[in-house]
């Protein structure tokens, strides 16, 4: 695995009510998968593919509400 939490992918796939959950629940905002991005780093990348061995892609546009959202939980 890449290391990848529950609140990384749930960034990776603009879920805001599960980011919302997980970080109510005392998911941390802070934690680095192995290549080094936190789920913020992987909200504002340009694109995202095959997280978690999906064929999907989703842009920056898609997941721009949950950059934001992971902002106002306090993520940096």
């Amino acid at each position: 695995t890449e290391g990848d939490t529950a609140l990384h992918v749930a960034a990776a796939l603009a879920l805001n009510r599960v980011v919302q959950l997980l970080v109510d629940r005392g998911a941390r905002l802070d934690v680095k998968n192995k290549r080094d991005l936190t789920p913020l780093a992987i909200a504002t990348a340009p694109v995202i593919r095959g997280l978690v061995g999906g064929a999907f892609q989703m842009t920056l546009e898609d997941r721009k509400p949950t950059a934001e959202l992971l902002r106002q939980l306090g993520a940096q």
